[in-house]
């Protein structure tokens, strides 16, 4: 993968979401319980990153396809990318758990798959059109 403009203002968009994420989990564990809280959370993330990812890292032309059923392809893509972070993370751990540190191996490894499958899945899949009219 090359790194590209498009990539870091994905990364970056990418850093919002987390905070969206972090915070809307904050707010919503005061009423809820923790699993509700993080569905919660991680619809507000995945709102928040498709309309910045929309309108600054893959801007173009927005007429092939229906606003609804981008959001279900990205909201489908980056669940998928979420499944890869997390597994990814676990075999990480499964692997370096003995290791100093493992755990933060573990995740940052997670991230990093996570990050290369969220951003091959929008750029080649989601906002395809898009990206490559631009």
């Amino acid at each position: 993968m090359r790194f590209s403009t498009p990539f870091l203002r994905f990364a970056g968009v990418g850093i919002l979401g987390f905070l969206v994420d972090y915070t809307g989990y904050q707010l919503a564990v005061l009423w809820v319980s923790f699993v509700p809280a993080r569905l919660i959370a991680f619809v507000l993330a995945v709102a928040t990153t498709w309309l910045c990812n929309r309108a600054w890292t893959f801007k173009a032309d927005r007429r092939h396809r229906r606003w609804w059923q981008e959001f279900g392809l990205y909201f489908l893509s980056m669940s998928a990318g979420g499944a890869c972070n997390l597994s990814s993370s676990l075999f990480a751990l499964a692997l370096l758990r003995t290791v100093p540190f493992g755990s933060l191996f573990s995740l940052a490894i997670g991230s990093a798959v996570g990050l290369a499958v969220n951003y091959l899945l929008a750029r080649k899949v989601v906002f395809k059109k898009r990206f490559e009219e631009s």
